[in-house]
C-alpha cells in the first residue's frame, strides 16, 4: 500500500468513527506475525485485519478466528472499499 492509499483509508475510518492503524503488523499469542494492509479496531479488545491477498490471510486464519478478529480479503482502493467492507462485517 503506498501513502496515498493509507491516507485514504486512514481518513475513510476517521469519517467513519474508526480507528485504522494502515500498515499493520499482528503478533499472535501463538507467535506467528501477519503483516497486513490495515487494522480496523471497531470494538475493543480485537478488531478486523484487513489484506488484498487471502494468501497472506490464510495461514493465519484459525488464530486470528480464535483471537477474536475478523477479517477479509478486498481490493484496496477507494474509501468506499472500507464502507462496504464493514457494512458487510461485524464482530464476532
Amino acid at each position: 500500500m503506498n501513502l496515498e492509499q493509507t491516507r485514504r483509508w486512514l481518513a475513510a475510518g476517521r469519517r467513519l468513527g474508526l480507528e485504522v492503524i494502515a500498515p499493520c503488523q499482528l503478533i499472535l499469542s501463538n507467535g506467528s506475525k501477519l503483516e497486513a494492509t490495515a487494522l480496523v479496531k471497531v470494538g475493543p479488545p480485537k478488531g478486523m485485519v484487513v489484506d488484498p491477498a487471502w494468501s497472506v490471510l490464510e495461514p493465519h486464519a484459525h488464530q486470528l478466528v480464535a483471537e477474536g478478529f475478523g477479517y477479509s480479503a478486498v481490493t484496496i482502493g477507494e474509501d468506499d472499499d472500507l464502507s462496504d467492507l464493514l457494512r458487510d462485517w461485524a464482530p464476532g
